[in-house]
This record gives structure tokens, sequence and C-alpha cells, in this order.
């Protein structure tokens, strides 16, 4: 006999298989179910209930709606004293941001006058006949400018996520 026709057979059985343990929930109820099934089949679904589990997950500087009770039955005053540890967290965070933006101000700030300074320098070579220093430091004076206002062009195009 070829495995062709032992696949084929095979996968009758299955179907047949599936077919008979498939019951349409309205036919015959949970208890019914189990009872009939096989008891190698009630052994691995009991296997299979006792490894089930439900897990939840909760992400955030406060703990979850009844872990937050629960504090504060065991120590009254605990669930004022997180929110005010989760504000205070939060207060340092945005003054942290904060100086971030004020630091790339500053930042973009020096980068423009440099490329300013640059170029008048350039100017200054350029009118005093010095041509081989004027191109190079015109070129970079040009080029810090150009960068300057691309990113910030870019910026405002496609702001950046989170910081």
């Amino acid at each position: 006999m070829s495995s062709k026709g032992r696949s084929r057979r095979s996968r009758k059985r299955q179907v047949q298989a599936q077919r008979e343990a498939t019951v349409a929930p309205t036919d015959i109820d949970l208890h019914d179910f189990v009872s009939r099934l096989p008891d190698e089949k009630k052994q691995e679904l009991v296997n299979v209930l006792a490894v089930s589990r439900i897990e939840t997950t909760f992400s955030g500087p406060l703990p979850t709606p009844a872990d937050f009770a629960k504090y504060d039955e065991v120590h009254p005053g605990a669930a004022d004293r997180i929110l005010a540890m989760a504000e205070r967290e939060q207060s340092i965070r945005a003054e942290g941001q904060a100086g971030i933006f004020s630091n790339d101000r500053r930042r973009i700030h020096a980068g423009t006058l440099l490329g300013v300074a640059l170029i008048s320098v350039a100017g200054l070579a350029a009118w005093q006949g010095n041509a081989v220093i004027a191109l190079p430091l015109g070129l970079v004076g040009t080029i810090t400018a150009i960068i300057r206002h691309l990113t910030d062009w870019l910026d405002r195009r496609w702001p950046r996520q989170g910081g």
C-alpha cells in the first residue's frame, strides 16, 4: 500500500475523530461532554486545566485599583502617600523634559550662530582678498545653515515620538 493511501485514511480518521469530539454546546452540557471523553482524554484535559491560568499585567506608576485599596487597608494613608509619590515622579519627569528641550534650543541657536559667524569671517576674508581661507569657511558656514534648516523642516514635518 502506498504512503499516499495511508495518509488519506489517516486524515479521514482525524476528521472522523474531530466530528465525534466536536459537540455543539446546545446539545449537551459540560459534565456530559467530559463524561463521554475516553480516560486518556480526561487525563489530558485535567493536565491542561492544571497548567492553565489567567495572567493579567498592569503597567504604570500606580498599582491596580484592587491592590491600591489593599495598601490602604494594611496601612491607613498609604494610598495618599502612593499618589503623592506618583505626582512627585511626574513632576520630576516634566522638569527633566523641560531641561532637555531648553538644551536642544541652546544647541540649535549655537549652531546657527556658528554658521553665521563662519559665513561672516569668510566674507571678511574674501574682502581682504584671501580666497583660500574664504571659500572653505563660507562652505562650512553654508552647510551648517543648510543642515540647521533641513533638520528644523524635518522636525516640523515628522515630529519625533517620545523624546
